[in-house]
């Protein structure tokens, strides 16, 4: 006779296999066999070793202003990892995903672009973060990235003596294989309503910024970003005001009306100040180059490091750093 103990054990021991196989009868099954159904199990515990199921996914960020958080959470799963959250627009880092029961929530996806995107944000930016940093250095701080490139040559108003960003041929005598063509750098953010733009041409004209802001009639700013560092400039000082005589503008403050002259003049509120708002400057067919800003760069490189002394040192740092803000 089995004494108590066998009979208790013989018990627990049916119970647990027909819960595992269906029935503990030889060759009697009340359910599909379990084999494939282990062999994902060992698959999932390898890939989700916390066990059950991955965490949901991080939600979209939240289109934000600038410096505002971008955020989204994913919905909690069993078990798991969360997804890694979406960054912000344009704003700081996004939220990970929460993960699900038992699981670790997901790493917070990068911050959006907090470049600035107005003149008074610029400088701004300028005055904040890049007092007595070189022109290359200002790009990289301040220019937002990721915007339409548009390279001029050195013909119509850009060779002019009253241009204030001139492209060139340089060195001028140089025979073409000796020389590099060095443009104006346009670049068009926000849709083309915030315009920075750099002259790569070795001279003074290439240490400021010219700024045009609007998508229709712009507002204007000038810059200076000196080789030797940025100085701290005030708003006023930077956006260009009107001329008036009377009540009529006819002119402004930096001279950018000698060029954008196709239309009426007028006036706006430029972060508290009063600025000229003129006519947007057309780029002229056929002056666009067919370089890329990667070409200007590698020229410079090649050809002109004895014949731009000492502006090789600031102009050829100035061209990477606009082609790097290029391909963010």
């Amino acid at each position: 006779m089995r004494t108590q103990l066998q009979r208790v054990t013989s018990v627990a021991v049916f119970a647990a296999c027909a819960a595992l196989y269906g029935s503990c009868q030889p060759g009697v099954s009340d359910s599909p066999p379990r084999t494939r159904e282990r062999e994902v199990g060992v698959k999932r515990s390898a890939l989700f070793p916390m066990g059950g199921t991955p965490g949901g996914g991080a939600g979209a960020a939240a289109v934000s202003g600038m410096g505002s958080s971008g955020t989204g959470a994913g919905a909690a799963g069993t078990a798991g990892v969360g997804a890694a959250g979406a960054a912000g627009a344009s704003g700081t880092a996004g939220t990970g995903g929460a993960g699900g029961t038992g699981g670790t929530g997901g790493t917070g996806g990068g911050g959006g672009d907090t470049a600035p995107k107005t003149i008074p944000d610029l400088v701004k930016c300028l005055n904040e973060k890049a007092k007595t940093k070189p022109p290359a250095d200002v790009v990289a701080l301040c220019i937002p990235s990721g915007c339409k490139y548009r390279l001029i040559n050195p013909v119509s108003i850009t060779k002019k003596e009253n241009s204030a960003q001139p492209g060139c041929e340089f060195p001028k005598d140089a025979d073409a294989d000796k020389k590099c063509v060095l443009p104006r750098v346009i670049l068009e953010c926000d849709g083309g309503k915030f315009q920075p733009s750099f002259s790569l041409c070795p001279s003074s004209d290439s240490q400021r910024i010219e700024v045009c802001q609007g998508d229709g009639p712009t507002t204007m700013a000038d810059i200076a970003i000196p080789k030797g560092g940025y100085v701290e400039l005030p708003l006023k000082d930077a956006v260009s005001t009107p001329e008036k005589d009377g009540d009529k503008v006819t002119g402004d403050s930096k001279g950018c009306s000698a060029c954008h002259t196709k239309g009426d003049f007028g006036e706006t509120d430029v972060g508290g100040i009063k600025g000229v708002l003129l006519p947007k400057f057309p780029i002229q067919e056929g002056t666009e180059s067919t370089q890329t800003i990667d070409d200007v760069c590698k020229c410079i490189k090649d050809r002109l490091k004895d014949k731009l002394t000492p502006d090789y040192d600031y102009l050829l740092p100035l061209c990477e750093a606009l082609a790097a803000k290029q391909k963010k």
